[in-house]
């Protein structure tokens, strides 16, 4: 799909031919973005929410059987969920030969967006927090529960597929903006696909992760990823020119990366790297309460030495959760998740 001028009903060439009249971000704060949606998108990170929900299956299925007479709204919030866990599986069976359809179904944001957006608050609506934990544990819900249940909500949260630069304020983005100096691969911004924009309301040509710029090619507004043939929303929120801080209809969204991962049936070698959603949690608490923790220390590879005594869990196994002492060599823990890497748990009871 070629840019057409008449998009806007003008002659604009859409590359920017002399200074922005107006701020625009930094390069930083794009990496930042940029990164943080392609964690958010790819395999990695949805198959390690994905693990998490399943432990919170196991562990509801396993108190409804503790039950002589279960409430009927706890099976049937089972169904619920174990339904939403068949939708990971699909999903990541399609997702990792680079069918991204998953994305488009039962909404604009797709059955996988709403589950990794506020779909799995099933039953449990309060905040997570570790004296709500224990409010409800007094009720006689299992802590093994509601601790894989906030596992598994917390991570979900951590994701979402709509990136704009006023949530640099907010910790996921400042997290992965604060990693982008030590990222061992390449976080360089790709070229601006100039040809490949469309207009609010319309569907979308490519995979990948767009940006808004107006008539002229200068940046109004964050990124986002959209899928081929999805219908974008009519308007957006401008962060930058003259219309900022309103919704607004008259700008383009630019193709700045075309996603094809996974379309070989690889997953790339950068995604080892990725800070997983737990970890976003875990520094998000971290910085929360004030401390000074470097996000590097709150992961360990297999067949190196815990870096720090307590309890560690791998994404690679449902159920992992156990304690190691400073020093203890990590384990590897095998099957097909691929390289085991153990994360520190943020609740230490």
């Amino acid at each position: 799909m070629g840019f057409m001028p008449s998009l806007f009903g003008g002659n604009a060439s859409l590359r920017p031919n002399g200074p922005p009249p107006f701020a625009q971000p930094s390069d930083a704060d794009r990496r930042a973005l940029f990164w943080w949606l392609k964690r958010n998108t790819s395999v990695t990170a949805i198959e390690h929410n994905a693990n998490l929900w399943t432990a919170f299956a196991k562990e509801w299925e396993k108190w409804l059987r503790s039950q002589d007479d279960p409430p009927e709204e706890d099976v049937t919030s089972y169904k619920y969920i174990v339904n939403d866990q068949l939708n990971y599986e699909r999903g990541l069976q399609g997702l990792r030969q680079g069918d991204r359809s998953v994305w488009l179904r039962r909404s604009s944001e797709g059955w996988l967006g709403k589950i990794n957006t506020g779909l799995i608050q099933r039953r449990l609506e309060l905040t997570p927090a570790e004296e709500h934990i224990q409010h409800l544990a007094s009720y006689g819900v299992p802590l093994s529960l509601l601790r894989a249940y906030y596992a598994a909500h917390e991570a979900a949260m951590a994701m979402r597929t709509r990136a704009g630069y006023a949530d640099l304020n907010h910790w996921t983005a400042a997290c992965s903006r604060s990693l982008l100096t030590s990222l061992p691969f390449d976080t360089t911004l790709p070229e601006p696909r100039w040809n490949i924009c469309f207009k609010p309301g319309t569907r979308v040509p490519k995979d990948g992760i767009y940006e808004k710029v107006d008539d002229r090619g200068f940046i109004v507004g964050g990124l986002e990823f959209f899928v081929k043939s999805q219908v974008a929303r009519e308007n957006g929120l401008l962060e930058f020119g003259p219309n900022a801080g309103y919704d607004q209809t008259a700008f383009l969204w630019r193709l700045l990366w075309e996603d094809t991962r996974y379309k070989d049936g690889k997953i790339p070698d950068e995604e080892q790297h990725y800070q997983t959603p737990s970890e976003s949690v875990a520094v998000e608490h971290a910085i929360r309460d004030g401390a000074k923790v470097a996000p590097q220390n709150l992961r360990c590879e297999a067949n190196h030495p815990c870096p720090q005594t307590g309890f560690w869990f791998t994404p690679a196994r449902a159920g992992s959760r156990q304690r190691f002492e400073a020093g203890q060599v990590m384990p590897e823990v095998g099957g097909d998740y691929g390289a085991t890497v153990w994360q520190w748990d943020e609740l230490q009871d």
